[in-house]
């Protein structure tokens, strides 16, 4: 049997202990100092421990999944992974990110961008759009409400010249379906294709419109709804200032693994003189909020909460404030067309 004799050969055993061991501590005392790019999900948490016979059984499993998202260096390594590929080698490190040209980073979840062979629209899918917007307007003019449907186009619509090869916009396939019907449908695109060459409308590094761009996007709904309310006036661009440039990583980036790494140049928009027009709050989208006019005698806007849009019946009750009175027809039965 062979034996060890030297120093040297000690010291490769001690080495390679030292490695095995290294990740296996930093794993058992969370000592990765790398900044988390945010994964936009809640990692696995360490399984519960019991004796029960279905908690073992689930128990390996459940360790894995905690194993996968805890284990040492990890944050580090998938930073140099998704490092390599973008930087180097031009490929995408997220199947949801197509790297477009000049930096832009385009979101390739959404149904406004295909890969080539992938079919647009089916028939079947525009007649329920059209099947249910119609239903809806209909529904609302009964009511003496105005019903404009507004499509937030995604940038690939506004700046399809940083699009990569493969990609093409469908998003035309059904206003073209909507157009010959009743419903009032307002382009945002035109003005904001417009306004881009004054200003950026979108984050490069974000699937979002910036703080200029949803201004552009304002001014265009409120000049569209004064024809029916002359009430209405918008702010003008004279009215907004720009703030000093910072840098920022916007989702897509963090979506590569690259928070931080990919940044571009952010400059934020407000009104030089904000007053309070609407009182409410926008901030979460799982609440019915119902905005209220300060002064001038201004139509109400309603958001209806993001979670309704799971092509379900809900009831929906609206009340004036203060009272026990619902308004007129309420409470309803909407159905929202899931997203």
């Amino acid at each position: 049997m062979a034996t060890i004799h030297t120093i040297e050969e000690w010291l490769v055993i001690g080495l390679f202990a030292i490695a095995v061991s290294f990740p296996l501590t930093r794993t058992r005392y969370k000592t990765d100092l790398t900044p988390s790019f945010e994964e936009n999900r809640q990692l696995a948490q360490f399984p519960p421990l019991s004796l029960k016979p279905g908690a073992l059984i689930r128990f390996p499993r459940n360790f894995g999944r905690y194993f996968d998202d805890h284990f040492a260096l990890r944050t580090m390594l998938i930073r140099w992974q998704a490092f390599a590929r973008v930087k180097w080698l031009g490929d995408s490190s997220s199947p949801n990110v197509f790297l477009g040209k000049n930096g832009w980073l385009f979101d390739g979840a959404n149904i406004g961008l295909r890969p080539s062979g992938k079919p647009p629209l089916t028939q079947e899918q525009i007649a329920r759009w059209r099947q249910s917007l119609i239903a809806r307007n209909d529904w609302l003019a009964g009511r003496g409400i105005k019903y404009v449907f507004v499509i937030a186009p995604d940038k690939r619509e506004v700046y399809p010249e940083y699009l990569p090869e493969n990609g093409r916009v469908v998003q035309d396939q059904l206003i073209a379906a909507l157009r010959d019907f009743r419903v009032e449908i307002l382009d945002l695109r035109p003005s904001l294709r417009e306004a881009k060459q004054v200003h950026p409308v979108y984050l490069k590094t974000d699937n979002h419109w910036n703080s200029f761009g949803s201004f552009v996007a304002y001014e265009t709904i409120i000049n569209d709804l004064s024809s029916s309310f002359p009430e209405l006036h918008p702010l003008a661009q004279s009215d907004i200032q720009f703030s000093p440039p910072s840098r920022d990583s916007g989702n897509l980036a963090r979506m590569l693994g690259l928070h931080n790494i990919i940044t571009e140049e952010v400059v934020a928009v407000t009104a030089s003189d904000s007053p309070s027009v609407f009182d409410g709050d926008y901030a979460n989208p799982n609440e019915l909020t119902e905005s209220e006019q300060n002064g001038a005698k201004l139509p109400r806007m309603i958001l209806l909460p993001a979670r309704l849009k799971d092509g379900k019946p809900h009831e929906i009750r609206i009340r004036f404030a203060g009272t026990n009175v619902d308004l007129s027809g309420t409470p309803l039965q909407i159905q929202c067309a899931p997203e």
